[in-house]
């Protein structure tokens, strides 16, 4: 039996699958929907395939008023030389995909095991964009926390690599440990959150309780923006910047890594670039109707 008195639909789901679900079952799960261009791309896409070389169906009268999920619309479809071609190869395309996220989290344990450092590595559902992905960082650590109360927690970015024994975690003192970002280093955030340390306390338990609630409303904002507002609310907790060598990203610095991150989020589906370029998109055809109207109204 599950309380369910204070979990949202993420809490619940993510304690069914860990109930059932072997630990070994690590397969990806692909959704895979239609949509119109003229309504946008949708933000919750990882990949988006353009369909439209294909025959429509909408052009032809008997099929005109039925959808393709009836037989004959699908078979019209999937019948043409270029249909099955497209879908053998992008068949192909989603395997090497979905073999590059797996090696992501593989690689880390890989490295995690090779140094003998107790871990614990779960799978989520993708809730669309990069950004609202990034906002399940919190929850997976309040869940760590509660799961093992007699033990600090240490994260590591999924797309990170451990280099070297984590020594520094050995002695760590402070409540919490995070990379705090140089002012004329480049940064996109004051904290980098791709490794972390938590101590096992109730006053850091309440600040990832914080981290979490200052997420609420979010669209644009990313886990290292919330936890930014979380700290600033919690000022008696003792916070050490972790060194770069923690936190190295792998093509930036000179530093010889103990952990070296991937930035595997480079590559995803990012709200901001989608709006950005919705607006763009929107500003050309403000342009375009200003011209049209002008060429109509003086010509």
């Amino acid at each position: 039996m599950i309380d369910t008195s204070s979990l949202n639909v993420h809490d619940l789901r993510r304690k069914i699958e860990a109930a059932f679900r072997p630990e070994e079952d690590v397969k990806l799960r692909a959704t895979v929907m239609s949509f119109g261009f003229k309504y946008g791309i949708p933000v919750d896409a990882d990949l988006v395939a353009d369909m439209r070389f294909l025959p429509n169906p909408f052009w032809v009268p008997e099929l005109r008023e039925h959808t393709g999920q009836e037989a004959d619309v699908s078979d019209y479809v999937t019948n043409h030389p270029e249909a099955r071609e497209f879908l053998d190869k992008y068949t192909e395309l989603l395997d090497l995909v979905a073999d590059g996220y797996l090696r992501e989290a593989q690689s880390l344990e890989a490295s995690l095991k090779a140094h003998g450092i107790p871990h614990l590595l779960r799978r989520f559902e993708s809730r669309g964009v990069w950004e609202a992905n990034t906002r399940i960082k919190p929850e997976f650590l309040r869940d760590c926390l509660a799961e093992h109360p007699d033990k600090d927690v240490v994260y590591i970015d999924a797309d990170a690599v451990v280099r070297a024994p984590l020594a520094l975690f050995d002695a760590f003192e402070a409540d919490i440990g995070v990379f705090v970002a140089p002012e004329d280093g480049g940064f996109s955030h004051r904290y980098l959150t791709g490794t972390l340390y938590l101590r096992n306390t109730p006053q850091v338990r309440a600040f990832v309780d914080s981290w979490i609630a200052a997420q609420g409303g979010m669209l644009l904002g990313v886990d290292q923006d919330s936890f930014t507002t979380a700290i600033a609310q919690h000022p008696a907790l003792r916070v050490e910047p972790l060194p770069a060598s923690y936190v190295k990203i792998y093509d930036r610095g000179s530093e010889t890594p103990v952990i070296e991150h991937f930035q595997a989020s480079r590559t995803r589906v990012k709200l901001q670039r989608v709006l950005k370029k919705a607006r763009n998109s929107m500003l050309i055809l403000a342009v375009l109707a200003i011209a049209a109207w002008l060429g109509s109204r003086w010509l």
